[in-house]
C-alpha cells in the first residue's frame, strides 16, 4: 500500500514487534511472540487499520 512503512524491534530471543505506519501516523503495533519449544507463534494485534476501524485481534499459529 503505498505511503506504509513498518518498524521492527526485537523484544527478547523470541518477541518482536512491528508496528506499521501510513503517512506517519502508526496505526497497527504487532507484538509476534514464539514459544520456547518453536512450535507455536502469537501475534497480538492492536491499533486502527487503514479504513480507521479498531483492530484488536489475537492470531495463534502451531506447527504441525
Amino acid at each position: 500500500m503505498p505511503g506504509q512503512t513498518v518498524t521492527l524491534k526485537r523484544i527478547d530471543n523470541h518477541t518482536v514487534e512491528r508496528i506499521r505506519y501510513m503517512k506517519g501516523k502508526k496505526l497497527v503495533i504487532e507484538k509476534w511472540a514464539i514459544s520456547a519449544d518453536g512450535k507455536t507463534r502469537t501475534v497480538t494485534q492492536s491499533g486502527v487499520g487503514p479504513d480507521g476501524k479498531p483492530v484488536d485481534n489475537v492470531l495463534v499459529y502451531e506447527k504441525k
